[in-house]
């Protein structure tokens, strides 16, 4: 099938229906698209999320792995006022009327590598147990019911097919996410509140906690 693009003027499709738009973002599942470019790409695109570390800044902040994968998304950052948010709220081009750019949920992130590559066809057993399982086939293997051990590290993300990951960005002009990315999902280790985070390297994503004094990029998400 080929790639969904959202457009300037807040319509969506493929390129070839619609070939005189400006497309804006990458559609990884229905409503929802991601952009073709970071944040300050090529500039100041690492970004601090905040400093604050010892009070949620979610409803609901994710405790375990059960939590992280839940298909409700658990612990949005909606009260974060830190750069990350900052940041994006300024992201151009702007979005069309009534839509705003926003940081995405770890589960957005999963859904962008196995809609545009594809991380769950590459055997019928990922494909299997991804149906039956839903996301919580990637948590670590003996995951704890308190905390986070093993280590994010040992999450068990399939390998993707980049080509056709990259090529759903470059070929309208876009540049592929690549390197550490904050998502907007809060999670207490410990006695801190950390971000997850998705690095893409390698030809497969890794989970990460990061403290949300560190930096990491952001590549806005839309609904549409």
């Amino acid at each position: 099938l080929a790639d969904r693009y959202l457009y300037s003027d807040g319509t969506y499709g493929p390129r070839s229906q619609n070939s005189t738009k400006t497309p804006i973002a990458v559609i990884v599942s229905d409503h929802i698209a991601i952009a073709l470019h970071d944040v300050n790409e090529g500039g100041a695109e690492q970004l601090q999320w905040g400093s604050n570390t010892t009070s949620p800044e979610s409803y609901n902040s994710c405790n375990n792995y059960e939590d992280l994968f839940d298909l409700n998304e658990k612990g949005q950052a909606y009260s974060a006022t830190g750069a990350a948010q900052s940041a994006v709220s300024g992201y151009t081009p702007t979005a069309p009327t009534g839509h705003i750019w926003s940081i995405p949920t770890l589960l957005k992130f999963l859904q962008m590598g196995i809609t545009l590559g594809r991380m769950t066809e590459n055997s019928f057993g990922d494909y299997l147990s991804y149906w039956i399982k839903r996301y919580a086939f990637f948590a670590p293997s003996g995951a704890a019911a308190t905390g986070f051990t093993p280590p994010p590290s040992a999450a068990n993300f399939p390998a993707m097919d980049m080509t056709r990951f990259n090529a759903a960005f470059t070929n309208v002009g876009g540049t592929p996410p690549s390197g550490t990315y904050w998502t907007n999902v809060e999670c207490k280790d410990g006695t801190e509140y950390k971000m997850a985070t998705i690095e893409i390297s390698g030809g497969k994503f890794h989970l990460g906690l990061k403290s949300k004094t560190e930096t990491a990029k952001v590549r806005p998400i839309i609904y549409y």
